[in-house]
């Protein structure tokens, strides 16, 4: 369902060839379907025949936001929307893809005086054509990607690491040639399992949570926690929790979070002007250190957090690729030692 994202130059196609000598008129109907929750769409185009010179005539039925088109070698007819059981609530494209399954049913009317010949057909096509590929984001969108497996590093190893590095510092400078401005997290864990929600629990029970119920039969389907405890957050973005049920605790760090800058200008069309420059640094003291060395299993999963349209950089909200978009990273690295087991030998 395209419920957290809009595609304002999305079309949505059906393609009609008609080899029969007599006006057609279709009766579909189009209906969204997630659950018991329906959305259902009833239209009637009109096909134009073949003309004497024409063998197969083409007719596209394109629903493009709010509006159905017909367009046919007779020219181009445009009809508004409607919910087949609220006639008088307009409907879009949007609100269509929303749901989870679409069905397209429906029939050929024969509407006018005509010829029928044998082995003369009507038979159709359906495309979905985005172009160019433009998002528009009322809400901010969470991303976790695949996780990766942190083997434990040797205990002699780790013990020298936490002796000896008493803090690293990454400096990033960032070019976003992008239209989206994003945050980008790495999230550390002896979990396999990491909640798409996790910035939004508190501490508390599983009913003291308020994120969305889908997020949440997750929890407890791969934790089934007990009880939530969140050491502490910055910015609205948790630092450390545990997650714990009667057997486990499952712990859960952030270990860097760094800011992806808003392009600078952006066309009405959501093509990037100019782009945005920003210096970010990046500190991993001995808290993260301790948990790049504890004694078990880890995992390591990046967490993506894309920006909504929500912006003054350009009025209509749209976000827009081209190809020649790109995104530049230069980064140094800085350690501070602690030498005193150096200076006494």
């Amino acid at each position: 369902g395209f419920t957290d994202f809009e595609l304002p130059t999305l079309s949505f196609n059906l393609i009609f060839y008609n080899q029969i000598n007599v006006p057609l008129t279709l009766i579909l109907d189009l209906e969204g379907i997630t659950g018991d929750d329906r959305l259902s769409i009833h239209v009637e185009p009109s096909l134009t025949p073949p003309s004497s010179s024409i063998d197969t005539d083409t007719t596209i039925v394109s629903f493009y936001s709010d509006t159905m088109k017909v367009i046919s070698s007779s020219g181009v007819v445009s009809t508004p929307l409607f919910d087949q059981n609220n006639p008088n609530v307009p409907v879009s494209i949007f609100d269509l893809f929303g749901y989870d399954e679409i069905s397209i049913s429906g029939r050929a009317a024969l509407d006018g005086e005509g010829s029928l010949e044998r082995g003369k057909s009507v038979w159709g096509d359906v495309s979905i054509k985005i172009d160019p590929l433009t998002l528009i984001l009322p809400n901010d969108i969470d991303i976790i990607a695949q996780n990766t497996d942190f083997t434990p590093i040797p205990s002699s190893t780790a013990e020298q690491i936490n002796n000896g590095i008493v803090e690293s510092k990454i400096y990033m400078d960032i070019e976003n040639h992008t239209p989206f401005a994003a945050q980008i997290g790495m999230l550390i864990s002896n979990s396999s399992y990491f909640p798409l929600c996790i910035d939004s629990l508190i501490t508390g029970t599983i009913d003291d949570q308020s994120c969305s119920q889908a997020c949440l039969d997750n929890i407890l389907n791969n934790l089934n926690p007990n009880s939530i405890v969140v050491d502490s957050t910055i910015e609205n973005k948790f630092v450390q929790m545990n997650i714990m049920n009667e057997q486990d605790t499952f712990f859960f760090g952030r270990m860097i979070n760094l800011d992806l800058p808003e392009p600078e200008n952006l066309d009405e069309q959501g093509f990037v002007l100019e782009p945005g420059f920003g210096l970010d640094s990046i500190s991993m003291g001995d808290m993260e250190l301790k948990w790049l060395t504890r004694n078990e299993n880890m995992y390591i999963s990046p967490k993506i957090s894309i920006l909504s349209s929500d912006s003054d950089i350009n009025d209509s909200g749209w976000r827009s690729f081209k190809t020649t978009d790109y995104l530049g990273v230069k980064s140094y690295i800085t350690f501070v030692i602690n030498t005193g087991g150096l200076t006494n030998q």
